[in-house]
């Protein structure tokens, strides 16, 4: 009697383990069926009509404008909001200036920080010149399950068009998430503006996109970034990029996109608590692009 009950607990035990594991590669399978599937929708069914825009602080830029799946800084969370799940809390200051165009510039100031098992991202960016600029305000936040990340943010948008014309504004919404398959492999997805929003009293669209990201440390001195964004307005984009740690504290980076065809490298310090990066993108044919970060990490 005791050997058939010992036989038959082994048995149900086992099952449930059995069952267990089903569902839990199952579950980790519909998250990534679940945004394969957005990312072929988007390609094969948004319109496709122009070239793709890339934007983004100095470590994004350094890395070929990546940043689905990777962080690298307390301001990732404009590229998608899960990615605050793995930002410490800290202060940033990013500033690009565009190629081709001398009197556009970016000035953004974020700020991460948690509050219990959430973290929270709020940001300031302005785009633009004198006589044209657009103003954003980012908040966002991100909650961790486990191996799962999810995120959301709300942008609001205004833009100034000049003295004769009534500024424009709008409100967007973004969400994504981002899986650990290992110590060494994050994947990522990004829904930006799936409602496709407008700015209030026009017709004019905001930008839309679906994003799949990649994340693979092949080294402890050496891991690689792949990301895939189609806009609604363009052709899909190919992204990678690469941080090589030769010393430590001390970040190479270099990074490459297609559509628009861009090279980009730069160099991450870590002093103490604070980060500098210094990085620049080349345009064909508009130019260079040079951007630079300074990031204070919160005690």
């Amino acid at each position: 009697y005791r050997s058939r009950f010992s036989y038959k607990s082994r048995f149900y035990y086992g099952l449930m383990g059995m069952l267990h594991g089903i569902f839990r590669h199952f579950y980790l399978c519909s998250i990534v069926v679940l945004s394969s599937s957005l990312i072929l929708y988007g390609i094969l069914v948004l319109p496709s009509v122009a070239t793709a825009q890339t934007a983004g602080s100095a470590n994004a830029i350094g890395l070929g404008s990546t940043g689905v799946a990777t962080a690298t800084g307390s301001g990732d969370f404009w590229s998608n909001p899960s990615i605050l799940a793995r930002t410490a809390p800290a202060v940033s200051v990013s500033w690009v200036q565009f190629a081709g165009l001398k009197e556009f510039s970016s000035i953004r100031a974020t700020i991460a920080f948690r509050v219990r098992e959430a973290i929270f991202g709020a940001g300031i960016r302005r785009f633009g010149s004198d006589f044209y600029h657009r103003t954003s305000f980012h908040l966002a936040t991100a909650y961790s399950i486990g191996d799962l990340h999810l995120g959301a943010s709300s942008l609001y948008r205004r833009v100034y068009q000049g003295h004769q014309y009534q500024p424009l504004h709008s409100i967007s919404v973004q969400t994504g998430f981002l899986l650990r398959l290992s110590d060494s492999v994050y994947i990522g997805f990004r829904a930006n503006n799936l409602l496709q929003s407008r700015y209030l009293k026009t017709n004019e669209q905001l930008p839309s996109d679906l994003a799949a990201g990649l994340e693979v440390r092949m080294h402890k001195t050496l891991h690689t970034t792949l990301d895939l964004v189609k806009d609604l307005r363009y052709p899909l984009s190919l992204r990678w990029g690469v941080v090589w740690e030769p010393v430590a504290n001390i970040h190479f980076l270099a990074g490459q996109t297609m559509r628009p065809e861009t090279f980009s490298f730069g160099l991450s310090i870590l002093w103490d608590s604070w980060r500098g990066t210094f990085a620049f993108q080349q345009h064909t044919p508009l130019g260079l692009t040079p951007a630079i970060d300074l990031e204070y990490i919160l005690p």
